[in-house]
């Protein structure tokens, strides 16, 4: 074991001779209703976290804490921060996404719903608005909704977002122009839903699944 006490982990990222890991937190005691997998409580228990070698131990400390996260009363079936990747020293994180009719806070730290975040300094600068992509073009027209779920930074400068929910891929310029990169079809009925990204064996390609 290299690292305890992560609340609900979802993407790995190593970078440098760092891991780092997306923390989807474990909601909080505000509960704002029905979700998909039923009642629904917020809080701000999201993180990324970092995992080291140092002084011939591992050791790690969360790098940015306190975002948004929603959960199930008892933590389970928890969204927030749910993709992470770093590239060169620099780490970019994303969140889920919830409409502001669902209730959710709207004042920080709760912008960043929906975002590509820029960690840092123990802080998340949002650099992107992903889920404005979904909300302004609908590329997979069945229904109208926006989860990224996982983010690869390319040597380029690019980031690409996998959507979840919007069934779709992101790509995210360097200076931070979000628009439609690609769309997964129906297969024999059924949504595709693109939850992790990898790079191909060239640097401007990514693979999805």
């Amino acid at each position: 074991m290299i690292a305890s006490g992560l609340d609900n982990p979802r993407q790995l990222s190593y970078d440098q001779g760092r891991l780092y890991v997306a923390e989807a937190g474990r909601g909080g005691k505000k509960c704002i209703g029905e979700g998909p997998e039923g009642e629904t409580c917020i809080g701000l228990t999201s993180a990324v976290t970092k995992i080291y070698w140092d002084g011939g131990a591992w050791k790690h400390h969360r790098v940015v804490k306190g975002l948004p996260s929603g959960a199930a009363p008892d933590g389970g079936f928890a969204t927030g921060v749910d993709g992470v990747s770093a590239l060169y020293g620099e780490v970019w994180a994303v969140e889920t996404f919830v409409p502001p009719e669902a209730g959710v806070p709207t004042k920080k730290p709760w912008n960043t719903l929906g975002k590509l975040l820029r960690i840092g300094h123990g802080k998340a600068g949002i650099a992107a608005d992903v889920s404005a992509v979904e909300l302004r073009y609908n590329p997979h027209k069945a229904n109208l909704e926006s989860n990224p779920y996982a983010v690869l930074a390319l040597p380029d400068g690019r980031k690409t977002v996998a959507d979840a929910a919007g069934n779709d891929l992101v790509e995210i310029s360097g200076s931070g122009k979000a628009r439609p990169f690609t769309v997964f079809p129906d297969h024999n009925g059924r949504e595709s839903v693109p939850t992790s990204l990898a790079s191909a064996p060239t640097a401007s390609s990514t693979s999805a699944s």
